[in-house]
């Protein structure tokens, strides 16, 4: 607890959706890759957490990790394409509305 007396916010999944502007311009942004993209990568949709997902279709690589977003933060800086910039929006899912 903080000293608010509010929970601390611990994640326990993050994922990626990872769209280039060559992907979005051929009509294939929301298609997972057959070959790897030099922008986009290996992967168009990534997930990390602690724990096995129970449809993997969801997701084309997931990271299991006991600290997802520490595994999240390592792809984002070390493993995307340093030549192009990359926009990452995050949200606590809790604020906002779901899809479920």
């Amino acid at each position: 607890m903080t000293d608010d007396g509010h929970g601390i916010h611990q994640v326990n999944f993050a994922s990626v959706l990872i769209t280039c502007t060559v992907c979005l311009k051929n009509g294939h942004w929301d298609l997972p890759l057959e070959n790897e993209c030099k922008i986009c990568g290996l992967y168009r949709r990534m997930s990390f957490a602690p724990f096995q997902l129970i449809d993997p279709s969801i997701s084309d690589k997931h990271v299991m990790d006991p600290e997802p977003l520490k595994a999240f933060l390592q792809f984002v800086l070390k493993e995307t394409n340093k030549q192009f910039v990359s926009h990452v929006f995050a949200h606590n899912s809790g604020k906002y509305g779901n899809i479920t």
